[in-house]
């Protein structure tokens, strides 16, 4: 089981809401937690998402941390 971290790490444009090295932690992400064991499944290679806003581009760096 895992602790997920994602963590701003980029930048383009300005949001409202978060600035670079704001991160946030959830306990329950269970899709994100599990074990990865099936070759066609995504989860296991994605470790950047980005914010659905148009107007700005915000880089998320997602961090499985061990519990």
């Amino acid at each position: 089981m895992y602790k997920i971290r994602a963590e701003v790490v980029k930048m383009n444009g300005k949001c409202t809401y978060h600035n670079v090295g704001d991160y946030v932690e959830a306990p329950f992400l269970t899709a994100v937690q599990r074990r990865h064991d099936e070759p066609d499944d995504w989860l296991s290679t994605v470790n950047h998402i980005q914010c659905p806003d148009s107007g700005v581009e915000v880089l998320w760096e997602i961090k499985k941390i061990p519990v």
